[in-house]
């Protein structure tokens, strides 16, 4: 009879651990943070430092549900970015969600510049881009024809005045004012349906080919990942991009950087 008791006093209490196992909660383990420099050890450390790289962020999450393997196999990934940096244009913030992507092999992963995306069989992005950073990346992006560029994002359409100087031996300053919207064509954005107001009824054929050279306003076609952008909001002093679905963040090893 004890021996019975006993063996059911065993059973029991196996079964309230385990009960107990499977209703605490799954913790994740804690963040791997990085500040100024990243300092890798791991594949994962690895290519959380070549976007930091790439990207020159002012700080930078990423979230991997395990290590990339040797091929260069990451099937599951996160990243978020503020302050992320393409030469003279900078984002605001940036979110990329990405499923089953193939980089280069490992053993190839020997600077930022040698990690490769190759395929993604999935991805969801989002992206928002300040007034004030569009006007910041103008003057450095148009030649020394345009003068005082300044742009005003509003509601369903975007508004820009600046002058335009044409040289010869009597140099022409007109001034030029732009009223257009914005469409999306794959990884890039173009003026759509734009009207121009010159002071110079003249010179209007050179500044409407001055517009079109600017074309397009934005190309992420160098991005490191290569998705498209399925749509774009205007309003609030910023410009939106995004693909149909937002990405979203998931429970796993995680990266943190700040500048």
């Amino acid at each position: 009879m004890e021996v019975h008791e006993l063996r059911s006093s065993r059973f029991a209490t196996a079964v309230f651990l385990a009960i107990l196992f499977i209703a605490m909660p799954v913790y994740a383990e804690a963040p791997k943070e990085f500040k100024g420099e990243v300092e890798w050890t791991t594949s994962g450390e690895r290519l959380f430092a070549a976007l930091i790289e790439r990207l020159d962020p002012d700080s930078m999450e990423m979230a991997l549900d395990e290590e990339p393997r040797d091929d260069g196999s990451v099937r599951h990934m996160y990243v978020r970015v503020k302050g992320a940096r393409f030469g003279a244009f900078r984002l605001e913030e940036m979110a990329l969600e990405t499923s089953f992507s193939k980089f280069n092999p490992v053993s190839e992963w020997v600077d930022a510049e040698s990690i490769r995306v190759e395929e993604i069989l999935s991805g969801n992005f989002t992206a928002s881009v300040l007034e004030s950073d569009i006007n910041a990346a103008l003057k450095d992006q148009i030649d020394e024809n345009w003068q005082n560029v300044r742009v005003e994002i509003r509601p369903g359409g975007i508004f820009a005045r600046g002058y335009y100087v044409v040289r010869g031996s009597i140099s022409l300053k007109i001034l030029v004012e732009l009223s257009t919207g914005l469409e999306v064509r794959s990884k890039k954005v173009w003026l759509k349906d734009y009207s121009l107001f010159v002071n110079n009824a003249e010179k209007t054929s050179i500044v409407e080919q001055a517009v079109r050279d600017l074309q397009p306003v934005v190309d992420l076609e160098d991005f490191v990942f290569p998705l498209n952008i399925d749509s774009l909001d205007l309003g609030g002093n910023s410009v939106k991009l995004s693909t149909r679905t937002p990405p979203k963040i998931f429970e796993g090893i995680r990266y943190l950087y700040s500048r």
